[in-house]
């Protein structure tokens, strides 16, 4: 069985895992960690916690889906308060962090969550620290992905601390890995965060699994404001991220100069202006992974 390591966040990585758990596939998600507005903002201001919003979106895109399971715990997960002091959080978040607190770790509410749900694959957090997310830019220094994603003229980003190390199994799976895809999302704040972690970049590279990233459809916020399709790739590549192929939408953002030893496929995956079509994305998946429904 294909074994498949899928980075990102927010709703471009619970896209790419809801389109790839159809498949008879081994899949981890290594999920972004850097979240610091709404539900989740406001959870790490009041408790030193990975932000928990990201995860939760991925375990929900993998949740078991059958009649016999039933929804109530999805939905459960899924819930938005929208009123009084709980307007805004979520209630898997809130239980997130319940478990957290009754188990001891991040880690381990994970793993209960995963269970369940009855999740098809693995979700793991990228690290389990409270992590800041920097960036410099033209106009100067940026702290936290709220301010990076409504800045402009990003010249780099990075984290403090620095030297946070990836959670236990990360860095097993990206090394045992037969194919690693980088999911589309907000560039310098769902895309390239992960990949900040020195032991994340490393395995990465010393990976015998091709990488590839799936290119945003377009830009949506100020951070990537007037990017080209080669801009986003050359973003992945100024921080040391190795790809070797890149998928475009050919109505979208495209690449049209790639690198040497960076192939480029352009194809029709798009169903509206911003939004990946998860049944073209995943036949195009089954084909370049030769993996089956």
């Amino acid at each position: 069985m294909k074994k498949i390591v899928a980075l990102g966040g927010g709703h471009g990585l619970s896209m790419l895992l809801r389109t790839l758990s159809k498949y008879e596939i081994d899949l981890t998600a290594i999920v972004n960690f850097v979240d610091d507005g709404g539900s989740s903002g406001r959870i790490r201001k009041d408790i030193e916690i990975t932000s928990p919003g990201d995860i939760r979106l991925c375990a929900l895109a993998l949740a078991n889906s059958s009649e016999e399971f039933g929804s109530t715990l999805r939905d459960l997960f899924g819930f938005r308060f929208d009123e009084g002091e709980l307007d805004g959080h979520s209630l898997g978040n809130l239980i997130l962090v319940a478990l957290t607190r009754q188990l001891g770790s991040f880690e381990k509410a994970v793993e209960k969550m995963s269970e369940l749900l009855n999740i098809k694959g693995k979700v793991l957090p990228a690290c389990e620290s409270n992590v800041v997310l920097c960036a410099n830019t033209a106009n100067g220094l940026i702290r936290g992905q709220v301010n990076v994603e409504n800045s402009h003229d990003i010249e780099n980003v990075f984290l403090d601390p620095s030297d946070v190390q990836p959670l236990e199994g990360v860095v097993d799976a990206i090394l045992d890995a037969d194919h690693i895809i980088f999911a589309p999302g907000s560039l310098y704040s769902s895309v390239i965060p992960s990949l900040l972690i020195e032991e994340i970049n490393l395995a990465i590279s010393k990976s015998s699994a091709d990488t590839l990233m799936i290119l945003n459809l377009t830009n949506k916020g100020p951070d990537t404001e007037n990017m080209t399709g080669d801009d986003h790739l050359h973003a992945l590549l100024s921080h040391g991220v190795r790809v070797d192929k890149v998928l475009c939408d050919k109505h979208s953002l495209t690449v049209k100069k790639s690198p040497k030893n960076c192939s480029v496929a352009i194809k029709d995956i798009r169903s509206n202006s911003d939004i990946h079509d998860e049944a073209l994305l995943g036949d195009f998946l089954a084909k370049e992974y030769k993996i089956t429904l």
